[in-house]
């Protein structure tokens, strides 16, 4: 993750705001980044937007009071060493907070990522162009223990850029948080299948290790050895539990995404960590990700 400069805040009208609001100005503070708040009015039904039906300016009434209420959460954050602007939008929430991030040009998104707005994160994971933070749970405390989620035996990261966007991602968030950094490799299903040759899971453990130790060379001492994770299983099942038994606040990965119906793009480990792990997410796209979401 690069130099934090512009933080775009999702903060739809709940009871859970805060956690998210303070989680962007803690960041904030610690990077120098300007912050911007907004919310997005759902489009009304056309008939509500029908002249005849005498609700022309429904959309504009709504806009405003939309505008004011962050305004309002602003005034909670705003101080002298954190600039924060808000914007009320108009559409459809992943679709306008994305092209919000390409005007703008963001570098971080922050929103709720359990309850009523995971859909909203699982589709900003899939289409925004920046890295998303999915905040877990309903306090703004600081993160302690950070974990990067990494596979250096993916097939389609054979440079391991993604992987490396992912360590330093991680190593920038324990550098902002003053927290402690970690790292895991979970490499498949460890049962031995009578197809196999005898010891093939061992040789694929073994395989990982390595791939793993290599990965890891150039970060020399930035990461201690002892939070070098190596664990068979499922990802997902494997991480959540990982993060379950260690008590990570964090979790850093990667989007590994592929086009599906309508130009948009779908599922990934990500994706089905959210809402599962009890844990915030910081989620990154490829290098050289384009969203399919386009400025008009």
């Amino acid at each position: 993750m690069k130099q934090i400069n512009n933080i775009l805040v999702y903060l739809p009208q709940e009871p859970d705001e805060e956690a998210v609001l303070y989680r962007a100005a803690r960041l904030a503070a610690a990077s120098g980044a300007e912050v911007e708040i907004v919310d997005v009015v759902r489009e009304l039904p056309l008939i509500l937007r029908t002249p005849a039906f005498g609700y022309p300016s429904l959309s504009k009434t709504l806009e405003d009071e939309n505008f004011h209420r962050l305004e309002a959460a602003a005034k909670k954050v705003r101080r002298s060493d954190v600039a924060v602007s808000v914007k009320s939008l108009y559409g459809k929430d992943f679709i306008e907070i994305t092209k919000e991030v390409m005007r703008v040009g963001h570098d971080l998104v922050v929103l709720q990522g359990d309850d009523q707005e995971r859909k909203t994160a699982m589709r900003l994971f899939r289409n925004c162009p920046v890295p998303v933070w999915a905040v877990y749970g309903k306090t703004a405390g600081s993160c302690k223990k950070v974990l990067a989620a990494v596979d250096p035996l993916f097939s389609d990261d054979p440079d391991n850029a993604l992987n490396r966007r992912i360590l330093d991602a991680a190593l920038r968030a324990s550098e902002l948080e003053s927290a402690e950094a970690h790292v895991v490799h979970a490499w498949g299903d460890p049962v031995e299948l009578p197809q196999m040759p005898a010891g093939y899971t061992e040789q694929v453990r073994k395989a990982a290790r390595e791939a793993l130790d290599a990965l890891l060379a150039p970060y020399g001492d930035a990461i201690a050895a002892e939070n070098v994770h190596l664990v068979p299983g499922k990802p997902a099942d494997a991480i959540d539990e990982l993060v379950e038994q260690g008590g990570f606040d964090l979790l850093v990965m990667g989007t590994v995404v592929r086009t599906g119906l309508e130009g948009f793009l779908i599922g990934n480990t990500a994706e089905e960590l959210l809402g599962k792990v009890r844990c915030s997410i910081l989620a990154l796209k490829p290098e050289g990700f384009r969203s399919p979401v386009e400025l008009d």
